[in-house]
């Protein structure tokens, strides 16, 4: 079967979306976000945890980098959510991801702190 012929869909995400990307440990806080499946395979997921401050998140699969524009409508998605809170947005750059940095200031995220827990970054409602 080819790329082409796959169903990649973006939806609400689930516990078990949460609890198959955490090792089977839900998160502790409430959350906002988006899972993108591929014929009933979970690729990714993504959100805004309700934590002591608002962190946005995500992840994703090897299998999920063959898809870069549905990475791209994720991010617009998500977008979405995070356009909903009037509070900052705070989101830690992946050290597994050599674009990470680039991709948070590409959704609108600024450096906001460096130290040896990593890069943080803070995006505000526009």
């Amino acid at each position: 079967m080819t790329l082409k012929n796959q169903k990649v869909e973006i939806r609400t995400i689930t516990k078990a979306d949460i609890l198959k990307f955490n090792n089977g440990e839900p998160y502790s806080n409430s959350l906002r976000g988006l899972a993108v499946e591929r014929d009933g395979e979970l690729l990714a997921i993504a959100g805004v945890m309700h934590s002591s401050y608002l962190q946005v998140f995500s992840s994703m699969t090897d299998e999920m980098r063959k898809y870069p524009i549905m990475i791209l409508k994720t991010a617009k998605r998500l977008l979405q959510i995070m356009e909903s809170y009037n509070q900052p947005l705070y989101a830690l750059a992946s050290d597994d991801e050599p674009t990470s940095e680039q991709f948070l200031k590409h959704l609108g995220f600024e450096l906001f702190n460096i130290n040896e827990d990593g890069r943080y970054f803070v995006w505000h409602r526009h």
